[in-house]
């Protein structure tokens, strides 16, 4: 028992000892940050005072007669121009102030982020959300649902709305179930509140409502990022308790980038059947439309012209593998579709029978 109880509290020792090495570091880093304001505080207060001499040095300065007048450029264009290069410099050093915080070391020297340095930083924060998304368990504001590939969960009134915001962004979010006031969305997209705003002017409703979300999480190539696609649908909410999630699935240790690709291309193809049970019913009204959000509600009347095209539209952009991602993604949801390979750029499938041409064509319907 001693021997455990020692080796605890050495453990626990050089866990602190860690921790005040981090302390150091992010004080010293504070340092850095400190000084390089000040050089570029006294840079900008040089310069006025130079633009400030620099009319009366100009005053004094007489063309002889019969001498040739030289272009002068007036006194307050020339204090722009400047300003312009002090301005590129400034921004020069925030770009390697603030990278020196990304990097997590402040003796690494980078003019600028490379696209290694990106991909790192948005994997460690797809990570952070995964990691929490991954750790939420069942109460009295939140279910999760653990049977798919990834935890998926059910937010209930009176949960934090940057929360709700964090956890739709990165695409972990099944459904929604608002208070009246809808303080729960508050952070969503404008389009996402806006369709909710018309949905219940248009069904003139008092009572609960609902937002049944499809995701596609997001995703970069580089230093280019691709957010996350999602459908969502609207409806009004039946007094009913959401089901309990009954076992949890672990963190995965290695979550890397092929996990990433591989959440969104299954939220891609899910979509994709999402939206062809749409034309196949007729019977959705749809909203405003952004390049990656969706929102739609079910209801008993025939979809019109508009909304058959919008849907039509967004079943090609998957077809066609138009939707911006990386270009492993691409090569992933090719072989995942079943779909018309000529009309898709950056597809690797042939189809070497020809036989079986109709049937990987897109099932479109009008």
């Amino acid at each position: 028992m001693s021997q455990l109880t020692d080796c605890k509290l050495s453990e626990f020792i050089t866990k602190l000892n860690e921790a005040g090495d981090l302390v150091h570091k992010g004080l010293t880093m504070l340092d850095e940050v400190g000084e390089a304001f000040l050089i570029l505080q006294q840079e900008r207060i040089n310069l006025k005072e130079e633009s400030a001499k620099q009319p009366m040095a100009e005053e004094k300065s007489i063309t002889p007669p019969g001498a040739e007048e030289k272009s002068i450029t007036p006194p307050g264009e020339k204090q722009e121009e400047k300003e312009k290069a002090n301005d590129e410099e400034i921004h020069h050093k925030f770009i390697q102030v603030a990278h020196k915080f990304i990097a997590g070391t402040s003796d690494m020297e980078i003019d600028t982020p490379s696209n290694d340095n990106y991909s790192a930083s948005y994997l460690n924060e797809y990570s952070r959300i995964s990691k929490i998304a991954y750790s939420i368990r069942n109460s009295e504001k939140c279910r999760t649902n653990h049977a798919g590939i990834y935890p998926r969960l059910t937010m209930l009134p009176n949960v934090n709305p940057e929360v709700v915001a964090e956890m739709f962004k990165f695409g972990y979010i099944q459904t929604i179930y608002p208070s009246s006031n809808l303080q729960e969305l508050s952070y969503l997209p404008s389009e996402v509140k806006e369709a909710v705003r018309l949905f219940r002017e248009g069904t003139k409703t008092t009572t609960d409502i609902y937002l049944q979300v499809l995701s596609a999480g997001p995703d970069w190539e580089g230093d280019e990022f691709f957010p996350a696609q999602h459908l969502v649908q609207i409806g009004i909410s039946k007094p009913r308790e959401p089901m309990k999630n009954i076992w949890y699935q672990k963190y995965p240790d290695n979550l890397n980038k092929a996990y990433v690709e591989d959440r969104r291309i299954s939220g891609l193809k899910a979509i994709y059947d999402r939206h062809t049970a749409i034309l196949s019913n007729r019977n959705t009204w749809t909203y405003p439309f952004s390049p990656s959000i969706a929102v739609i509600s079910i209801g008993n009347r025939t979809m019109n012209i508009a909304s058959i095209g919008k849907i039509r539209n967004e079943l090609l952009r998957i077809s066609t593998n138009s939707i911006p991602s990386s270009q492993e993604s691409k090569k992933k949801l090719c072989k995942l579709l079943r779909h018309d390979s000529t009309k898709c750029g950056p597809c690797h499938i042939s189809n070497t029978n020809p036989q079986e041409k109709e049937d990987i064509e897109a099932p479109i319907l009008l």
